[in-house]
C-alpha cells in the first residue's frame, strides 16, 4: 500500500486566511508642508513630498546692518545630510521667488542668508 500525501482542509470553525493587497498610495493632496522663517543660517525641520512642489522664498534686508548690496540668499536641498540640489543663489537685497520642483521624499534645506528670510513648500 502507498502511503498517502497529508493534507488538511480548514473547519468551519477555522477563521479563513485573507491576504490583503497593499493600499494603493493616494495622490498627494496640495498644501503646505514646510513654512519657515530665519534670519541667519541653518536648515529647516524635515518635511516630505510625494509629488510635485513649490519652492517660495524671500529675503528682506531692509532696516538691518547689511550693508546695501550685500544681501543675498542660497538654499540647498538635502536627503538627511546627503546633497541632493541646489535650490537658489541669489544676490540681492530684497527677493521673493517661486520656484517648482518634482523631487520625492523626505528632505531639509539648508539655509544660508545674513537677513531675515521665509521658506515655505506647498505641494501642487
Amino acid at each position: 500500500m502507498e502511503p498517502q500525501a497529508a493534507f488538511s482542509t480548514p473547519q468551519s470553525d477555522q477563521p479563513a486566511v485573507v491576504e490583503e493587497a497593499p493600499p494603493t498610495p493616494l495622490p498627494e493632496v496640495a498644501g503646505v508642508r514646510l513654512s519657515v522663517s530665519g534670519s541667519a543660517a541653518g536648515k529647516t525641520d524635515p518635511f516630505i513630498t510625494a509629488g510635485p512642489w513649490e519652492l517660495h522664498y524671500t529675503l528682506n534686508c531692509a532696516g538691518t546692518a547689511v550693508p546695501e548690496g550685500a544681501g543675498g540668499i542660497g538654499l540647498t536641498l538635502l536627503d538627511g545630510t546627503r546633497y541632493v540640489d541646489g535650490l537658489a543663489n541669489d544676490r540681492g537685497d530684497q527677493i521673493d521667488e517661486r520656484v517648482q520642483r518634482t523631487e520625492v521624499g523626505t528632505f531639509v534645506i539648508e539655509v544660508s542668508a545674513p537677513c531675515p528670510w521665509t521658506v515655505q513648500v506647498t505641494a501642487i
